[in-house]
């Protein structure tokens, strides 16, 4: 028995299967780990036993189920779970740190991107908190965040933005940041959602500024609204792929359609002079040239416009991209 794959209910079951698993087999053994943590399928367990009845748990926890194998890493001095990497010291006492992976390029989102300013000064504190909570010793968190710092600059993110996120946490200790916050009286938030946009006004100001003319209304309903003031919540507005790409398969007609490329003649736009009108394009391998239809390989010369052209970096540049939808869309 299981679940469709890619199903929202899946890592639910799964988690509820694993969880009455372990339950029934904690309960069945003689000796018991010290502490067992289990995040989904990553378990993190001290066992205060001899390394024989470690075995013995962990071949015993392998024969429970004929599909659930654990793979294991055993060490007396460090090992590493999810993102923290965890040390005994000499007093027995346990270190933790900020466990990176080889892999790990930081490649946070760049501060030039289309995203409201509040998202992206946000980034760095968030990342602030993460490394205090984790990281036990205070010297060893100061040059932590040293080393963030660069990744954060090398995404452009102006020192001012840093500075201000990193100060919040600068006299943080482990134990406070660590602490629930609990928002129970923030349960009645409404929000008010609309896409993002660099050129909106402060919506939020306006709002706040405003709001109370809800109490002058003759209408109780109207009236009644003023208790709910909202919270701004932007949504991200359409990109180039959703202007290229249609998720629903539309079948081809009969006939063809001729279509062309063709400059929007706009005069800010800094892509019409990069645009070759024809209703011809030339293959990539033979450069043989090609009648442009609405067929795949008009969809190639599109790909290759997009992949090959200079970036679209403002507003005004995108009525070539709607051209060019809505000659293949």
């Amino acid at each position: 028995m299981g679940t469709a794959m890619g199903s929202p209910f899946a890592p639910t079951y799964a988690s509820l299967f694993m969880g009455k698993l372990e339950q029934d087999f904690l309960q069945s053994q003689q000796l018991k780990p010290t502490l067992w943590l289990r995040f989904l399928d990553d378990v993190f367990m001290i066992w205060d036993h001899s390394l024989d009845e470690l075995n013995s748990f962990v071949k015993a926890l392998n024969e429970l189920h004929s599909s659930i194998k654990f793979t294991y890493e055993i060490s007396t001095k460090h090992v590493s779970f999810l993102d923290v990497d965890l040390t005994k010291d000499t007093s027995n006492n346990i270190c933790t740190n900020v466990h990176v992976k080889n892999t790990n390029i930081h490649q946070y989102l760049l501060y030039s991107s289309n995203h409201p300013k509040t998202c992206k000064d946000g980034i760095p504190y968030s990342q602030a908190k993460r490394y205090r909570r984790i990281i036990s010793d205070d010297n060893q968190f100061a040059k932590s965040l040293d080393t963030l710092r660069e990744f954060f600059k090398s995404r452009n993110y102006p020192d001012s933005v840093i500075d201000a996120a990193f100060n919040k946490m600068h006299n943080v200790t482990q134990d406070e940041a660590l602490k629930y916050n609990n928002n129970s009286d923030q349960v009645d938030i409404v929000p008010f959602v609309t896409e993002y946009n660099p050129s909106l006004p402060n919506i939020a100001s306006i709002i706040h500024k405003y709001w109370d003319l809800f109490k002058l209304s003759p209408n109780v309903s109207v009236q009644q609204l003023h208790s709910s003031r909202p919270v701004l919540a932007y949504k991200r507005d359409k990109n180039l792929k959703d202007f290229l790409v249609k998720s629903r398969y539309s079948a081809m007609p009969p006939t063809p359609i001729s279509a062309r490329s063709s400059k929007c003649y706009r005069p800010r736009c800094t892509h019409c002079s990069k645009i070759v009108e024809t209703d011809e394009f030339c293959e990539t391998m033979d450069s043989t040239k090609e009648p442009s239809t609405t067929g795949g390989r008009t969809l190639t010369a599109v790909l290759l416009y997009v992949e090959q052209g200079p970036e679209i970096s403002t507003l005004k540049d995108w009525s070539c991209a709607r051209k060019i939808k809505s000659v293949l869309l």
